[in-house]
């Protein structure tokens, strides 16, 4: 019988000499590409696990509490842990610890973006996942996920980081962590796809998720990385000029309504916390001590914690919602002996309370605003007021109000600067402008004081001041504004603005 060879399509022999040699650089590359993979996985899979694990120990002691077997209150502490307070966060982890010894896995691999492998399966399950590592850049200022893409805030604008979220579900989890952190803000895809909350240690979030946007959600984080609100301090970063600090102290103490406004992360809330930093105490007996009169800060989402920042100061933090700004703290207001109302950021509602409380005796009222150029304020706030407090007023009633009860602004940009072939924004006030109202035109006048000239990067000044002005800060500061005018005209001699600025 004749033994039969099958030969397999494409195995036919070959001489040596026609064989492809081994490429062993491509070979390495493609094993360490195959066994980083699997590093990886086995990461996730071990994230997965010790979430499930903590699960299992929460409903424990759930169950024992229940049952009188302990008085520990896990619900408190989970959710705690979600809005990372430490004491709560480091029990989690001293769990999520215990897991990994038990599992003799304390060597595995973790995403470099972590800084330890406990750390790591934290973010991961419970805490803010890859723009965690946000939290530990103290310089940075802020980060943005936008899709499954993080972004941190440069000294020159916007920087695309090397890692990023495993998918969009993971960034939507992230969110609703963020929206749990406080029983008043809620977040859905249908009746409230934004939202704006804090975290524990004072990090400003502002989300939007689909439908509000299209097809991903947007997480934007802000944080104060300036610890010293003193004008000395501002001087030191370029933001105002040195010469011109006693301006701004007095500026800070006249009673007289003024906005700080500016496009986002320009720095106005520094500002305005500085302007409280100086104008919240006084020198008496050779000591500092809180002013004599009582100051409201109010409103919507708590981004500061303003009697934390400024101690003992006689300062009201009031926190209000829709027409409350303008309906029931303006009465508030007025039954417990207010001198000063601040707005953290004038905006829907709270022009409301800037409103009434210019009219109705408050002697200074100051707040942010997002604005890029100063002769439009009076016509923002009131286009604002207008949309939200629609009760039949004209438009040019509601204008006039404003723009008689504004008497200074302070304006406020990013300006981009180039130093040895790097790009730095730095945070500049840009201008100080003072308004005047013409009795018989109603026209609106503006005196620019102080102006960055953004060509030759140097600040110039104009002495000339509106007599209304004058009239209004000498009724209570005689000597301050006398001192004004001088500083101003020295520093006016030195850099006067020139006709057309």
């Amino acid at each position: 019988m004749m033994e039969t060879t099958i030969i397999r399509k494409n195995s036919e022999y070959s001489p040596p000499s026609s064989r492809k040699k081994l490429d062993i650089k491509k070979y390495q590359k493609n094993r360490n590409i195959t066994q980083q993979k699997n590093r990886q996985h086995d990461f996730y899979t071990l994230a997965e696990q010790a979430r499930q694990y903590v699960y299992t120990i929460y409903d424990k002691k759930v169950e024992q509490r229940a049952s009188g077997e302990t008085k520990e209150d896990y619900v408190s502490i989970y959710h705690e842990a979600m809005q990372g307070i430490p004491s709560s966060v480091n029990l989690i982890k001293k769990h999520i610890d215990d897991f990994v010894v038990e599992q003799g896995l304390r060597d595995t691999p973790f995403p470099e973006y972590y800084r330890t492998l406990v750390d790591a399966l934290f973010e991961e399950e419970f805490g803010w996942g890859p723009l965690s590592a946000f939290r530990y850049e103290k310089d940075c200022e802020g980060a943005q996920v936008l899709g499954v893409d993080i972004k941190f805030k440069r000294s020159w604008g916007w920087e695309l980081q090397s890692f990023r979220f495993k998918n969009v579900k993971q960034v939507l989890e992230l969110a609703q962590r963020f929206s749990n952190m406080n029983a008043r803000t809620t977040l859905n895809e249908h009746t409230n796809p934004e939202m704006e909350t804090k975290t524990h240690d004072n990090i400003r979030v502002s989300i939007m998720i689909p439908k509000r946007m299209h097809g991903e959600p947007v997480i934007t984080m802000r944080r104060k990385v300036i610890k010293d609100l003193s004008f000395k301090n501002l001087a030191s970063f370029g933001t105002i000029p040195n010469s011109a600090i006693p301006l701004f102290e007095s500026l800070a103490r006249f009673q007289v309504n003024s906005v700080i406004a500016g496009p986002p992360g320009c720095g106005k809330s520094t500002m305005l916390q500085a302007f409280l930093h100086y104008a919240c105490y006084e020198i008496r007996n050779d000591k500092k001590v809180p002013e004599r009169i009582n100051t409201v800060y109010a409103e919507s989402y708590p981004e500061f914690d303003v009697r934390e920042i400024h101690p003992q100061s006689n300062i009201l933090h009031m926190i209000g919602r829709g027409q409350e700004f303008e309906k029931i703290i303006m009465a508030s207001i007025l039954r417990h002996d207010i001198g000063r109302v601040v707005l953290g950021e004038i905006r829907e509602h709270e022009v409301g309370l800037y409103r009434r409380a210019s009219l109705q005796g408050i002697k200074q009222v100051m707040g942010t605003l997002h604005d890029l150029d100063p002769i439009n304020i009076p016509e923002i706030m009131g286009n604002l007021y207008l949309q939200y407090y629609p009760n039949g007023t004209e438009s040019e009633v509601v204008y006039e109000t404003f723009a008689r009860n504004l008497h200074f602004a302070i304006s406020m940009d990013e300006v981009l600067y180039e130093d040895q072939g790097k790009e730095q924004l730095e945070k500049k006030v840009t201008g100080i402008h003072f308004y005047d109202v013409d009795v018989q035109t109603n026209e609106i006048k503006l005196y620019t004081i102080m102006n960055f000239d953004i060509y030759n990067k140097e600040w110039v000044f104009n002495s000339r001041i509106p007599e209304r002005f004058e009239r209004l800060v000498k009724k209570y500061h005689r000597g301050a504004f006398e001192k004004f005018v001088a500083t101003l005209r020295l520093l006016e001699k030195r850099g006067p603005i020139q006709a057309g600025e």
